[in-house]
């Protein structure tokens, strides 16, 4: 099958690994961080309580969180779209509308439907990212729990 299902399909797959694979980092990473956090309670303990020793463990901790809060929202700045055109259709020039009327094969019509569609869509992700992630959060929960839905829609995709 030709067209954008496949590509759609190996993009997802590409970012199912990467998130498989950047969870897998994130685990190695906390454990490091509790085997670093442990050596350093420890470490204090021979100089200071141990209650201390944890209280300055903690407050060490938060720090850093602090830290990485910050650098993440100063990269996460207002980021605006400027010289976009909200028209689908004006973005796209002519690439809609130019087989004349019967010519053709029928699969064409729907093949152009289907384009259309995932340009609405995508424009629509464009404009709600935050309503977009919540609907495909929404979507995977669902799908996830019902196996009957999921057997569906891999019929109804082909």
């Amino acid at each position: 099958m030709s067209g954008p299902v496949p590509r759609i399909a190996d993009s997802l797959a590409v970012a199912l690994i990467r998130t498989l694979l950047g969870a897998i980092a994130l685990l190695i990473a906390l454990v490091g961080l509790g085997v670093l956090t442990w050596g350093g309670y420890v470490a204090l303990t021979l100089v200071v309580h141990p209650a201390w020793a944890a209280v300055l463990t903690g407050v060490g901790l938060l720090l850093v969180a602090a830290l990485i809060c910050l650098v993440a929202l100063s990269l996460g700045g207002s980021r605006r779209r400027t010289g976009a055109s909200s028209d689908p259709a004006a973005a796209h020039g002519s690439a809609r509308g130019t087989r004349a009327p019967g010519g053709g094969a029928s699969g064409t019509l729907s093949r152009e439907m289907a384009l259309a569609a995932g340009e609405t869509t995508m424009d629509a992700i464009r404009r709600n990212p935050k309503s977009a992630s919540l609907a495909a959060l929404a979507a995977g929960l669902v799908l996830g729990l019902s196996p009957e839905l999921r057997r569906a829609v891999r019929d109804a995709l082909g």
